[in-house]
C-alpha cells in the first residue's frame, strides 16, 4: 500500500469517477476512492489481477491511502475519503518524455493496428468478467499510436449479474468473436482460466476489509460469473 504525496486534479476522459495523484514514491496514479462505491472499487481490483494473470496490458495497480494530516489540511472531500478507506490506485500512462500528458482513448479506426490475438484476448476477458464497458465510443482502453501499444483500464462495471447479449454486437473487437468457439484457442486459454478461478478466494482476500464487509457484489457472486467457462455455450458467441 501506497501513500498519496499530492492531490493534483479531477480527471474526465476515459476515468469514471477518478482523480490523478502523486504517490509517495514520486509516480502519477489514477485513484478512485469509497465515494465511486465499494462494489466499483471491488471490480477494479479482481479485473485488475485476472487481467494481470492473464498477461493483458493493464496499468500496474495498488492499494493506496492518505494521512489524515495530509486530508484535514488539503479540506478535499477525496482525500478525505482516502483517509477513511484505502482507495484503488492505478499507474498513470503518459507519452513522451515529460511524462504528464496522458494517453488519449483507443479511436475505433486504429483497431487494426492491435494484433489479432491481443484484441482475441481482451475480448475474452471482458465476456469472462462480463464487462460491457467497451464499445466504439466509450472503449476503455488508452492508446500510444507512437509506440502501437495498448493498455487496458476502467473496470469499474465488470460483473453484471446477468449476461446480455447486446455484449457481441457493441464491443469495439466484436469482430473477433469468431475465434472464441475456436477449440484449439479455447484449449490454449483453458489452463490459465482454471488457475485464476482456484485464486479468486485469494484475490478477494488481499482487498481491505472495508471494502469487502458491506458490499452489493459478494466473492461468491464472483466466482458464479466466473465459472460461466466452464460451460460450452460461453464459448459460443451469440
Amino acid at each position: 500500500m501506497i501513500a498519496v504525496k499530492e492531490f493534483i486534479t479531477r480527471l474526465e476522459q476515459g476515468y469514471a469517477e477518478a482523480f490523478l495523484c502523486r504517490g509517495e514514491d514520486g509516480r502519477l496514479y489514477v485513484v478512485k476512492s469509497r465515494l465511486s462505491g465499494k462494489a466499483s472499487l471491488i471490480r477494479e481490483w479482481i479485473c485488475g489481477r485476472i487481467a494481470h494473470e492473464l498477461g493483458l496490458p493493464v496499468p500496474p495497480f495498488e492499494l493506496i491511502y492518505a494521512d489524515h494530516a495530509l486530508a484535514a489540511f488539503s479540506g478535499n472531500e477525496q482525500l478525505a475519503a482516502l483517509a477513511d478507506t484505502p482507495g484503488f490506485a492505478s499507474r498513470f500512462v503518459t507519452q513522451g518524455l515529460s511524462g504528464a500528458v496522458g494517453l488519449p482513448l483507443l479511436n475505433a479506426a486504429d483497431v487494426a493496428d492491435i494484433p489479432a490475438d491481443l484484441r482475441i484476448r481482451v475480448l475474452l476477458f471482458d465476456w469472462w468478467v462480463l464487462n460491457f464497458d467497451r464499445s466504439d465510443d466509450n472503449p476503455n482502453l488508452l492508446w500510444d499510436p507512437l509506440k502501437k501499444s495498448l493498455h487496458v483500464i476502467d473496470h469499474n462495471l465488470a460483473f453484471h449479474q446477468s449476461p446480455d447479449q447486446s455484449f457481441w454486437s457493441e464491443h469495439i473487437f466484436r469482430a473477433e468473436a469468431v475465434a472464441l468457439s475456436d477449440p484449439g484457442f479455447r484449449a490454449s486459454e483453458w489452463a490459465a482460466m482454471e488457475a485464476i478461478l482456484l485464486r479468486v478466494p485469494q484475490f478477494w482476500s488481499d482487498m481491505p476489509d472495508a471494502w469487502t464487509e458491506v458490499s452489493d457484489l459478494t466473492v461468491r457472486d464472483v466466482d458464479k460469473i466466473l465459472k460461466r467457462c466452464r460451460a460450452d455455450d460461453f464459448w459460443l458467441p451469440q
